[in-house]
């Protein structure tokens, strides 16, 4: 059995035949690269909407709570 995923079984050529030339563009543009990214925003939304006084219904949270939820974006895989 060999690494190398059959080219027959890839979704798209860029997963296929040209994987050799598109690896390098893999932490970028991957699914799991969007996921990362996509969880990413999605705290800093929250971070934002909590440290903003128009939304009444979202409770401002402390230095603490801010840096848990930075760190817990930062460590996602």
């Amino acid at each position: 059995m060999t690494d190398r995923p059959d080219p027959l079984q890839a979704l798209n050529p860029l997963d296929g035949r040209y994987q050799a030339v598109t690896r390098e563009l893999a932490p970028w543009f991957s699914e799991a690269a969007l996921i990362r990214r996509r969880v990413f925003l999605e705290i800093e939304y929250l971070l934002a909407l909590s440290n903003w006084d128009q939304v009444p219904d979202c409770a401002r949270l402390g230095r603490r709570d801010q840096e848990h939820l930075r760190e817990l974006a930062a460590r996602f895989s």
